[in-house]
Parts: C-alpha cells; sequence; structure tokens
C-alpha cells in the first residue's frame, strides 16, 4: 500500500495566498475604475472617451484578467475543497487507528 503524504497547511497557505492575490486584484481594479472616471470631470474629448473605452474592454467579463480572475476564484475553490477532503480523510484514518489500537 503507498502511502500519500499531504501537508494540509501547505494547501491552505496556498488557498490563501490565491484568494488574497483575487482579493488584492479586485481592490485595484475598483481604485483604478474610480481614478478612470475621475479624470473624465476635467478631462473632455474623444481622447478620453477612447482610453476610457480601453479601460473598458480591460474590466469587462469577456477580457483576459476577468477570464483570469474567474480561473484563480476556480482554482482558490479547487483548493478549499482539497483541503476540506485531505482534511476530514485524515480524521477518519485517525478515528480508524485508534480504534484498531483498541
Amino acid at each position: 500500500m503507498s502511502k500519500i503524504d499531504v501537508d494540509l497547511e501547505e494547501i491552505y497557505a496556498a488557498q490563501q495566498a490565491v484568494y488574497n492575490y483575487i482579493e488584492y486584484q479586485k481592490q485595484q481594479t475598483n481604485a483604478s475604475t474610480t481614478k478612470v472616471e475621475e479624470m473624465g470631470t476635467d478631462w473632455k474629448g474623444t481622447d478620453y472617451e477612447r482610453f476610457k473605452n480601453k479601460w473598458t474592454q480591460l474590466t469587462n467579463d469577456s477580457s483576459i484578467a476577468s477570464k483570469t480572475q474567474r480561473e484563480l476564484d476556480s482554482f482558490s475553490t479547487y483548493l478549499t475543497r482539497c483541503f476540506n477532503e485531505y482534511d476530514k480523510m485524515q480524521y477518519d484514518l485517525k478515528n480508524i487507528a485508534a480504534g484498531l489500537n483498541g
């Protein structure tokens, strides 16, 4: 029988790192969107509209940035599921081992 060695702390740390990066990215994107909108109060004309349209393309749901963020969200969810399953497995195996020792 082979042994599976799983470090739950490493899985948890990876999940937290991905989650924190996602949250940081969202905060930075929101702050930048606010700045772009604020620029429109003083910056008028077609060049601002082109700039704003480009920014909108970078942040809309079909952009690479948004798709990457969704993939990272999915990965974070996967890591959480892995952590929970391995944690439960370890708990169950400890209980089985305790029962064998009588």
